[in-house]
């Protein structure tokens, strides 16, 4: 099988998509998400995702988009 990964921008489709897959593989994501930072989401978005990066013990590849 080819590597896998999930885009994760943070919004609400997104989102649910992540607890979808968390779900599915019975609460731990098995393959990387990623996600690309525009660095114009709110303080608040990033904090999100800090935390449920760490609570939900993700395998988080952080990548910059350039402006």
């Amino acid at each position: 099988m080819h590597p896998l990964g999930m885009l994760w921008s943070l919004g609400k489709d997104s989102n649910v998509m992540l607890w979808l897959a968390r779900k599915a593989f019975l609460g731990r994501v098995p393959f990387p998400v990623v996600h690309v930072d525009t660095r114009k989401k709110f303080p608040e978005m990033y904090a999100f995702r800090d935390k449920y990066e760490n609570e939900w013990n993700l395998d988080l590849i952080r990548g910059e988009c350039p402006p």
